[in-house]
């Protein structure tokens, strides 16, 4: 089995998929995702699933798919999950990995973006905001949103337009460190980026 070196010079590419109760979308995903892997060219690239202790046979449907699947016994919440998934793409010797959302709310049509921006970086984070009208949120979800991307231009000197974006890509340097020590609480997305700074 020959490997492909992409643009951003890694060779083998893991896509976790944190999931919690999500047998009734992850189909839907996972065919979404296949497809968008086959049209990008991307047949290297290894789907896995962890299921945070789903009661509602999350991983069988997941497996029904050829996805890899990592059960953990009770729900961890999202920042155990991707910490249990990033550690095993460091055990399997893969060189990034794409995190991506199991309810559709991510386009896997932009992963060849996501991953190409890793050339020259070791973390890159999607925008739902990238272009005008591209995510719609509530007053209220806005504000808050604007107050965490105003402390995370004042704690780390850089700007960014969606701090709570779940969509993100992560060289082998980067993967190394959040299966040790990826964020737990509440707010993990936000956590990480400051982490990793």
């Amino acid at each position: 089995n020959a490997m492909s070196t992409h643009s951003s010079g890694f060779t083998k590419l893991s896509i976790v998929i944190p999931a919690f109760n999500s047998s009734g979308w992850i189909t839907d995903c996972l065919q979404h995702l296949s497809l968008a892997l086959r049209n990008a060219e991307i047949t290297d690239a290894e789907v896995i699933i962890v299921d945070d202790g789903s009661t509602d046979g999350t991983a069988d449907v997941a497996r029904a798919h050829g996805s890899a699947v990592l059960v953990l016994p009770f729900n961890l919440g999202i920042g155990g999950a991707l910490r249990k998934g990033f550690r095993y793409a460091v055990q399997q010797d893969f060189d990034a990995a794409v995190q991506l959302d199991a309810y559709g709310q991510h386009d896997p049509t932009m992963i060849p973006k996501l991953i190409a921006a890793l050339d020259g970086a070791d973390f890159v984070v999607g925008s739902r905001f990238a272009t005008k009208n591209s995510y719609e949120v509530g007053l209220t979800r806005r504000k808050a949103m604007q107050l965490l991307e105003f402390s995370m231009r004042v704690l780390s000197g850089r700007t960014f337009t969606d701090t709570s974006s779940g969509f993100r890509a992560f060289g082998r340097p980067v993967l190394e460190y959040f299966a040790r020590s990826y964020p737990s609480e509440y707010m993990e997305s936000v956590e990480a980026l400051l982490a990793a700074n």
